[in-house]
């Protein structure tokens, strides 16, 4: 019988260490919202991440978004988010390109030729 409790024992240890650990990271946690504006479920392990929908249902991760030079395929600028919408990403995106494309080019302006933004 001593063996059966000594398992319980551990068992509830193990309970309460996870409670501790979830009180912690719901102490320190600030709450993220989506798009929508509603509060988006948080990872304890990493909460920067995110659930995304895949096409074996929902997994925790990041959405990876990349920008490439269509006549040569490299990739200028490249992000990962951890959000499933890639559409509220795109200004950062566009940013970051210009930023990259700065620091090759050294121009001011290097997405800007002849009155329009080439993109």
């Amino acid at each position: 019988m001593g063996d059966d409790h000594e398992r319980r024992q551990r068992h509830i240890n193990h309970i309460e260490d996870k409670i501790a650990k979830l009180d912690q990271f719901l102490k320190k946690a600030e709450k993220r919202t989506g798009p929508s504006g509603q509060e988006v479920q948080s990872n304890i392990t990493d909460p920067e991440s995110a659930r995304i929908k895949s096409p074996h249902g929902y997994i925790q991760g990041y959405n990876g978004i990349a920008i490439a030079d269509s006549a040569h395929q490299v990739i200028v600028s490249a992000e990962a988010f951890g959000s499933g919408a890639e559409s509220e990403h795109l200004p950062k995106m566009l940013d970051s390109l210009n930023e990259n494309m700065q620091a090759v080019t050294g121009k001011e302006e290097p997405l800007y030729f002849s009155g329009f933004y080439l993109l």
